[in-house]
């Protein structure tokens, strides 16, 4: 039940406390819909899920670093009730917890050089990832600006929030120290003459140009 249809069922009960939910992704939100009186409290599932710290940020007033939910509902709502656990488009963590760690990064015993070519959802998290282990991190992008394809999806309607995220990545890259180099492709050659410790190729794909769809084969 969202906001305004809280405010409605507030309205008309008065021994009963009354809980929010759908569409309130941050922490100014919840606040704003408590104080206005639209309901007694509010219930936040698939933004702890996109960023499982939003509420110890939240707490200690990082909210800048909260990784905000997309209201896609690709990997959490359109998993219910399949065998599978669910999973998060913009957390690679969730639901493998058990593997990585809830996005809880330790440092690494040895500090790496670490080129990541592609700024693209792949390979900010990964720079991102990395640098919060500890690594000298350069992130190499092509084009004067990241996210790659995924930008582009934000920029169609009431799809602001992929760009947001874009904003959200570029703000910890420079808290972590990540070199970010804008208008920078990188061939063989340049990443030979890098000399980094690891490099991760994170430049995406290209369609086929045969005209051929899986999903339509025919």
């Amino acid at each position: 039940m969202g906001a305004d249809l809280a405010t409605v069922l507030n309205s008309a009960v008065s021994f009963a406390r009354i809980q929010a939910e759908s569409h309130i992704r941050t922490p100014e939100n919840a606040n704003n819909v408590i104080a206005s009186g639209q309901a007694d409290m509010v219930s936040i599932v698939r933004g702890q899920i996109a960023d499982p710290h939003l509420v110890n940020k939240a707490r200690e007033n990082r909210v800048e670093d909260i990784r905000s939910c997309l209201s896609c509902n690709q990997m959490c709502w359109g998993r219910r009730s399949r065998d599978y656990w669910i999973s998060c488009l913009i957390n690679p963590s969730a639901g493998r917890e058990f593997e990585w760690g809830g996005d809880r990064f330790s440092l690494a015993p040895v500090s790496r050089r670490v080129l990541v070519v592609g700024g693209g959802p792949a390979g900010l998290e990964c720079a991102r990832v990395a640098a919060e282990r500890g690594h000298r991190v350069t992130l190499c992008e092509a084009s004067g600006e990241l996210g790659g394809q995924f930008r582009l999806a934000g920029m169609q309607p009431r799809r602001g929030q992929i760009l947001q995220l874009m904003e959200w990545y570029a703000t910890q890259l420079d808290k972590l120290g990540v070199d970010v180099r804008y208008n920078s492709p990188m061939g063989s050659d340049e990443i030979s003459e890098f000399s980094a410790d690891a490099v991760v190729l994170a430049t995406g794909s290209q369609p086929a140009g045969t005209g051929y769809q899986k999903h339509c084969p025919t």
